[in-house]
Protein backbone atom coordinates (compact mmCIF):
# COMPACT_ATOMS: atom_id res chain seq x y z
CA UNK A 1 0.00 0.00 0.00
CA UNK A 2 3.22 2.16 0.49
CA UNK A 3 3.94 2.28 -3.10
CA UNK A 4 1.02 4.20 -4.06
CA UNK A 5 2.12 6.99 -1.86
CA UNK A 6 5.37 7.63 -3.00
CA UNK A 7 6.43 10.82 -3.06
CA UNK A 8 3.45 12.30 -1.51
CA UNK A 9 4.86 14.80 0.77
CA UNK A 10 6.94 15.85 -2.16
CA UNK A 11 3.56 16.17 -4.40
CA UNK A 12 2.30 18.25 -1.70
CA UNK A 13 4.83 21.04 -1.49
CA UNK A 14 4.91 20.72 -5.37
CA UNK A 15 1.55 21.59 -5.61
CA UNK A 16 1.51 24.29 -2.91
CA UNK A 17 4.40 26.01 -4.46
CA UNK A 18 2.99 25.68 -8.20
CA UNK A 19 -0.38 27.28 -6.87
CA UNK A 20 0.95 29.70 -4.63
CA UNK A 21 3.38 30.86 -6.56
CA UNK A 22 0.90 30.83 -9.54
CA UNK A 23 -2.19 32.82 -7.85
CA UNK A 24 0.59 34.91 -6.56
CA UNK A 25 1.67 36.19 -9.93
CA UNK A 26 -1.63 35.69 -11.12
CA UNK A 27 -2.62 38.48 -8.78
CA UNK A 28 0.18 40.52 -9.12
CA UNK A 29 -0.01 40.50 -12.66
CA UNK A 30 -3.47 41.63 -12.78
CA UNK A 31 -2.63 44.52 -10.62
CA UNK A 32 0.29 45.87 -12.55
CA UNK A 33 -2.12 46.05 -15.54
CA UNK A 34 -4.68 47.93 -13.55
CA UNK A 35 -2.40 50.04 -11.56
CA UNK A 36 0.30 50.88 -13.86
CA UNK A 37 -1.12 50.41 -17.56
CA UNK A 38 -4.55 51.83 -16.60
CA UNK A 39 -6.44 49.11 -17.70
CA UNK A 40 -9.88 49.14 -15.91
CA UNK A 41 -11.66 45.72 -16.86
CA UNK A 42 -8.86 43.08 -18.45
CA UNK A 43 -10.27 41.65 -21.35
CA UNK A 44 -9.51 37.57 -22.68
CA UNK A 45 -5.73 39.30 -24.30
CA UNK A 46 -5.24 40.48 -20.78
CA UNK A 47 -6.16 37.94 -19.25
CA UNK A 48 -4.17 35.41 -21.38
CA UNK A 49 -1.24 37.64 -20.60
CA UNK A 50 -1.14 37.53 -17.06
CA UNK A 51 -2.28 33.62 -17.11
CA UNK A 52 1.17 33.17 -19.06
CA UNK A 53 3.34 35.50 -17.07
CA UNK A 54 1.74 33.76 -13.80
CA UNK A 55 2.17 30.02 -15.46
CA UNK A 56 5.53 30.54 -16.76
CA UNK A 57 6.90 32.29 -13.27
CA UNK A 58 5.29 29.06 -11.74
CA UNK A 59 6.95 26.69 -14.03
CA UNK A 60 10.09 27.82 -13.41
CA UNK A 61 9.90 27.46 -9.79
CA UNK A 62 8.08 24.29 -9.48
CA UNK A 63 9.66 22.31 -11.96
CA UNK A 64 12.14 21.25 -9.96
CA UNK A 65 10.14 19.96 -7.29
CA UNK A 66 8.09 18.12 -9.76
CA UNK A 67 11.39 16.39 -11.11
CA UNK A 68 12.25 15.37 -7.54
CA UNK A 69 8.59 13.93 -7.47
CA UNK A 70 8.63 12.20 -10.93
CA UNK A 71 12.27 10.65 -9.00
CA UNK A 72 10.93 9.65 -6.28
CA UNK A 73 7.62 7.89 -7.50
CA UNK A 74 9.19 6.06 -9.83
CA UNK A 75 12.11 5.00 -7.62
CA UNK A 76 12.37 1.07 -7.84
CA UNK A 77 14.11 1.15 -4.58
CA UNK A 78 12.68 1.71 -1.05
CA UNK A 79 11.21 5.32 -0.65
CA UNK A 80 13.70 7.73 -0.20
CA UNK A 81 13.53 10.50 1.61
CA UNK A 82 13.47 13.90 -0.44
CA UNK A 83 17.02 14.85 0.81
CA UNK A 84 18.77 11.72 -0.28
CA UNK A 85 16.48 12.21 -3.70
CA UNK A 86 17.50 15.43 -4.19
CA UNK A 87 21.65 14.48 -3.22
CA UNK A 88 21.81 11.65 -5.33
CA UNK A 89 20.25 13.32 -8.52
CA UNK A 90 22.43 16.16 -7.91
CA UNK A 91 25.78 13.64 -7.57
CA UNK A 92 25.16 12.09 -10.76
CA UNK A 93 23.55 14.52 -13.09
CA UNK A 94 24.25 18.26 -11.66
CA UNK A 95 22.25 20.91 -10.95
CA UNK A 96 20.90 21.07 -14.26
CA UNK A 97 18.94 17.70 -13.69
CA UNK A 98 16.11 19.74 -11.74
CA UNK A 99 15.42 22.17 -14.90
CA UNK A 100 14.66 18.77 -17.04
CA UNK A 101 11.47 19.07 -18.55
CA UNK A 102 11.10 23.39 -17.83
CA UNK A 103 10.59 24.00 -21.53
CA UNK A 104 7.86 21.47 -22.39
CA UNK A 105 6.15 22.98 -18.81
CA UNK A 106 6.89 26.37 -19.75
CA UNK A 107 4.44 24.90 -23.07
CA UNK A 108 1.61 23.73 -20.49
CA UNK A 109 1.39 27.39 -19.61
CA UNK A 110 -0.97 27.06 -22.69
CA UNK A 111 -3.45 24.78 -21.02
CA UNK A 112 -5.35 27.10 -18.79
CA UNK A 113 -5.21 29.77 -21.46
CA UNK A 114 -7.01 26.98 -23.49
CA UNK A 115 -9.34 26.49 -20.81
CA UNK A 116 -10.34 29.80 -20.42
CA UNK A 117 -10.88 30.66 -24.18
CA UNK A 118 -12.87 27.40 -24.54
CA UNK A 119 -14.84 28.29 -21.40
CA UNK A 120 -15.34 32.30 -22.12
CA UNK A 121 -16.18 31.61 -26.23
CA UNK A 122 -19.24 28.66 -24.68
CA UNK A 123 -20.38 30.90 -22.21
CA UNK A 124 -20.57 34.08 -24.60
CA UNK A 125 -22.55 31.73 -27.29
CA UNK A 126 -25.16 30.62 -24.46
CA UNK A 127 -25.57 34.18 -23.39
CA UNK A 128 -26.53 35.21 -27.10
CA UNK A 129 -28.77 32.83 -27.03
CA UNK A 130 -30.09 34.13 -24.35
CA UNK A 131 -29.29 31.09 -22.22
CA UNK A 132 -29.73 30.60 -18.37
CA UNK A 133 -26.10 29.71 -17.15
CA UNK A 134 -26.74 28.09 -13.97
CA UNK A 135 -24.65 25.94 -11.78
CA UNK A 136 -24.94 22.65 -13.92
CA UNK A 137 -24.36 24.56 -16.94
CA UNK A 138 -21.19 26.56 -15.52
CA UNK A 139 -20.22 22.66 -14.60
CA UNK A 140 -20.31 21.50 -17.81
CA UNK A 141 -18.94 24.19 -20.27
CA UNK A 142 -15.92 24.15 -17.48
CA UNK A 143 -15.37 20.22 -18.07
CA UNK A 144 -15.55 20.59 -21.58
CA UNK A 145 -13.12 23.36 -21.78
CA UNK A 146 -10.73 21.46 -19.31
CA UNK A 147 -11.06 18.49 -21.71
CA UNK A 148 -10.30 20.23 -24.56
CA UNK A 149 -7.27 21.70 -23.33
CA UNK A 150 -6.14 18.14 -21.56
CA UNK A 151 -6.88 17.31 -24.99
CA UNK A 152 -4.44 19.73 -26.77
CA UNK A 153 -1.71 19.53 -23.94
CA UNK A 154 -1.11 16.23 -22.79
CA UNK A 155 1.02 15.10 -25.45
CA UNK A 156 3.41 18.12 -24.15
CA UNK A 157 2.70 16.64 -20.63
CA UNK A 158 4.44 12.84 -21.68
CA UNK A 159 6.98 14.69 -23.41
CA UNK A 160 7.89 16.67 -19.49
CA UNK A 161 7.23 13.03 -17.85
CA UNK A 162 9.69 11.07 -19.88
CA UNK A 163 12.65 13.94 -19.65
CA UNK A 164 12.15 13.95 -15.29
CA UNK A 165 12.31 9.77 -15.45
CA UNK A 166 14.88 9.42 -17.63
CA UNK A 167 18.44 10.20 -16.75
CA UNK A 168 19.90 9.97 -19.67
CA UNK A 169 17.58 12.61 -21.55
CA UNK A 170 18.74 15.88 -22.41
CA UNK A 171 16.64 17.49 -24.45
CA UNK A 172 13.19 18.34 -25.79
CA UNK A 173 13.59 16.58 -29.21
CA UNK A 174 15.13 13.75 -27.89
CA UNK A 175 12.17 13.68 -25.74
CA UNK A 176 9.72 14.14 -28.52
CA UNK A 177 11.35 11.55 -30.58
CA UNK A 178 11.25 9.04 -28.70
CA UNK A 179 7.41 9.32 -27.95
CA UNK A 180 7.05 9.61 -31.36
CA UNK A 181 9.09 6.28 -32.02
CA UNK A 182 6.33 4.68 -29.33
CA UNK A 183 3.51 6.02 -30.96
CA UNK A 184 4.93 4.19 -34.23
CA UNK A 185 4.17 0.88 -32.50
CA UNK A 186 1.29 1.30 -30.93
CA UNK A 187 -1.83 -0.29 -32.62
CA UNK A 188 -4.82 2.22 -33.26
Amino acid sequence: MKSFYKGLKMALIATIASYGTYFFCYRLWKNVFTTYFKVKELDSRHIMAVTAAAGSTSSVIANPLWFINTRMTISKENPKGIRETIKEIYQAEGIAAFYKGVLPNMILVSNPIINFVAYEKMKSLLLKKDAKIGVLTIFIISSIAKTLATFATYPILTVRVRMHANKDQTGVLAALIKVIDSVKDEPW
